[in-house]
């Protein structure tokens, strides 16, 4: 087998030993290592392939100034944005060079931080393991990120310590000899989801496989989507639940980390994708907690116990007035065919009659405002029909390949 690129991330004062052992670990699989010493203060353990003077630099300091504001008791973040710079930097430069097959980092919340920012660096699909002592998912974001959570602390090696880095090298060696580097094969079509436009998923997903697609759906997770956009192995966009609208324009619940990209909606339309707008999941916000601890604002809202932690509420006619604003803006940006398709009779398994969120007042303003501010270069129709029903999804493929037609 071809030996393969690992980089290892840590700060070889305080993690030197640990990453010495992980590092005699994968080599002596047949696989080389680089690495990346993301220190500051103490002594190396042993001098890092990529040194923190080199990190530092990166970062746009030298490391003598970072030491002096380390001791003149200078923010720790401030000191830590310069490493997390260099960082990034020295990993994405391995990548780009064919040097970087995967990588692992290992520390506590610092090494964390470092290491899930530089992991973030990376495209989709590069093995990517963060060994800690600390783990919070809003480190990771969407990003795909394994975790291995260390049963003690990094403070040296153990018997436990031992076992649990053996564990981790060979995660990541495995990781590195499995990963497929190909291609999509066919044309890839992403499509957005929840689990109330599932139905809608699934049909509209068998029926694209049929005519010969790939097709990958994204549940939550649009910035996922819109990385591979940018990666160019995406080939149209089917975006059936463009939720995330609703946090970003309307209302974004305080003390929540941001997770959604301000640009929501724009990369597919910027390159000149097809690209297919559906309102799914637009009738709602949704909310961590149950429902006595839904914002003030929303209690009076219709209410549905989605699940033990999380409540929904149904956005108003005001609201999805703006949305419909924010919406025609956006695809103003379409560089390729594009179209607009409403379901009539509800945009989620709540917003139908008899549903819960149904309110046909609500989204009959959304639809009036967005056809009245729609460019005219992007098709606009309504089906008369529900998002999850089969009818709907028969029009979803029509006008999909209606939008193909036109750049052959």
């Amino acid at each position: 087998m071809k030996r393969k690129n690992i980089v290892i991330i840590a700060t070889l004062d305080t993690k030197g030993e640990e990453a010495e052992f992980l590092k005699k670990l994968i080599e002596s699989k047949g696989h080389n290592v680089i690495v990346v010493d993301a220190g500051i203060l103490g002594k190396p353990k042993f001098k890092g392939d990529i040194p923190r003077e080199k990190i530092a630099e990166l970062g746009g300091r030298s490391l003598d100034d970072l030491v002096k504001d380390a001791k003149l008791g200078v923010e720790k973040m401030k000191i830590l944005q310069v490493i997390i710079k260099g960082v990034k930097k020295a990993v994405l430069n391995l990548y780009r060079k064919g040097m970087l097959d995967g990588v692992i980092a290992i520390g506590g919340s610092t090494g964390m931080t470092i290491g899930t920012a530089a992991m973030k660096e990376l495209p989709i699909g590069v093995p990517k393991l963060m060994v800690s002592t600390f783990i919070d998912p809003h480190y990771v974001g969407e990003k795909d990120i394994a975790i291995f959570q260390v049963p003690a602390d990094i403070a040296g090696l153990n018997y436990i310590m031992r076992r649990a880095l053996s564990t981790a090298a060979g995660a990541i060696v495995g990781m590195v000899e499995t990963t497929m580097q190909t291609k999509p094969q066919k044309p890839v079509v992403g499509i957005t989801a929840l689990g109330v436009t599932t139905p809608a998923v699934m049909k509209i997903s068998t029926m694209l496989k049929n005519e010969g697609y790939d097709v990958v759906v994204f549940h939550a997770k649009s910035q996922n989507l819109d990385e591979l956009v940018e990666q160019n192995e995406i080939f149209g966009v089917i975006d059936l639940t463009p939720f995330e609208l609703v946090r970003l324009h309307i209302y974004y619940p305080a003390n929540v980390p941001r997770r959604e990209r301000e640009d929501r909606l724009e990369p597919a339309l910027k390159k000149g994708l097809p690209y297919i707008f559906v309102p799914g999941g637009l009738d709602m916000h949704i909310f961590r907690g149950p429902p006595e601890e839904v914002p003030k604002p929303f209690k009076t809202r219709k209410l549905y116990s989605h699940g033990p932690y999380v409540t929904l509420a149904r956005t108003s006619k005001e609201e999805m007035v703006k949305l419909a604003k924010v919406v025609a803006d956006k695809l103003k940006l379409a560089k390729g065919p594009a179209a607009v398709i409403i379901p009539l009779k509800g945009f989620s398994a709540l917003d139908k009659p008899g549903g819960p969120f149904y309110d046909p007042e609500a989204d009959g303003a959304f639809i009036s405002e967005l056809k009245l501010r729609l460019p005219s270069n992007v098709k606009f129709m309504v089906v008369n029909a529900h998002i999850n029903d089969r009818e709907f999804a028969v029009e979803v493929i029509k006008t999909w390949n209606e939008l193909i037609k036109k750049i052959k």
